[in-house]
């Protein structure tokens, strides 16, 4: 039998049904109205440091290529407006369909493209283990590596030599692109010049690494040879007042026909100041002393990566001693010098140094 009240039992739970359809379309039945994400994809990421912001904020750390989602959603009718906060190392990043209106969908459609930027490879390097030339059929393994990378490109001018092999390269990269460069080495074999114009390429990444490939030699006195470095962050220091280095009191290795590359015949002492000229001796026997003195360029504006040219270099005897062989008298002498780990008052208690004349290298690693 129908009652009054049981002919509204069913409409009345229609209607809650409908409700619930109508909160669910909604957003769900918080009572809350429908978010929707803000996202997209990231292509061409190779390096760390990325972070994105939608609308100022809800910064975002992408680490790789692939889809990307802001954890803060947008509301219906909101705006949104992607962009990068900070660029990932080494590389330049841009924003495709980066903002507009959130209407009722998730967005997906923002797009960032990152490229490498083209590397500056100036600074310094080193690596123990790694790097070989041939000279006349004879392999130099290259186990002490020092690197000095200086200048603008084009034309950024390098020396790479070892201690322990004699073997110097000297040369410029007149091109990178992106991390890929091409460039042009003079090769020094035992302190004298064994070819000219042999071809250079490799990659750099800057303050990382540096990996460089030397061709075949004209002359066939060097038939080829790598060069690998990494860039020395505790070296990447300059020096906080006037002077590079002071009062050595020995030059424990060197390079070069001025040596016998016997540590304990090496002694000599070691002054350069920034702004004007340095002066150094060393005895590469117990007769023969070498006199070098030439002027350090100092510009504040190129040598923020601490590496020094040394120009109008002059090598010659101490009239106290024999002649400084083969070196006497060969002038115009020219390279680079780095003051590493220096202390508060701008002594350093290391300094690379190198110098060519197109003829004969020097190159020495002082020590306090």
């Amino acid at each position: 039998m129908l009652t009054p009240l049981s002919l509204f039992k069913k409409p009345i739970i229609f209607l809650g049904l409908l409700a619930l359809t109508i909160l669910s379309a909604c957003g769900g039945g918080g009572g809350g109205a429908p978010t929707y994400s803000i996202g997209g994809a990231v292509t061409g990421l190779s390096n760390t440091g990325l972070v994105l912001q939608n609308n100022g904020g809800n910064d975002l750390t992408v680490t790789a290529d692939g889809s990307f989602n802001f954890s803060s959603k947008l509301a219906g009718s909101a705006t949104y407006s992607v962009s990068i906060q900070t660029q990932p190392r080494t590389q330049t990043c841009t924003v495709s369909n980066s903002g507009g209106t959130v209407a009722t969908a998730n967005i997906t459609s923002v797009s960032i493209t990152c490229v490498v930027d083209d590397q500056d490879a100036q600074g310094l390097f080193t690596r123990n283990g790694d790097g070989s030339g041939t000279f006349n059929g004879v392999k130099k393994t290259l186990t002490d590596i020092k690197g000095m990378v200086f200048g603008a490109l084009p034309n950024q001018k390098f020396i790479f030599f070892d201690i322990g092999t004699n073997v110097l390269y000297e040369g410029t990269i007149t091109a990178i692109t992106g991390i890929d460069f091409i460039g042009t080495a003079t090769v020094y074999n035992d302190g004298v010049m064994v070819d000219s114009n042999v071809v250079v390429n490799g990659t750099v990444e800057a303050e990382s690494s540096i990996s460089m490939s030397l061709e075949k030699s004209n002359n066939g006195d060097f038939t080829g040879g790598t060069i690998e470095g990494l860039f020395s962050d505790e070296y990447f220091k300059e020096s906080t007042n006037s002077r590079i280095v002071s009062d050595f009191p020995s030059v424990p290795f060197f390079g070069g026909p001025v040596s016998l590359l016997t540590p304990n015949l090496v002694t000599g002492n070691f002054q350069v100041r920034l702004n004007n000229s340095y002066f150094f001796q060393s005895l590469n026997s117990p007769t023969v002393q070498c006199v070098h003195d030439g002027t350090v360029v100092v510009d504040n504006t190129q040598n923020s990566k601490n590496v020094y040219p040394l120009i109008n270099e002059i090598i010659s005897e101490n009239s106290r001693f024999a002649p400084c062989p083969t070196l006497n008298n060969t002038n115009n002498y020219a390279g680079f010098a780095s003051a590493l780990n220096d202390n508060t008052q701008g002594e350093a208690r290391e300094l690379w140094y190198a110098v060519t004349n197109g003829t004969y290298s020097v190159f020495a690693v002082l020590t306090r």
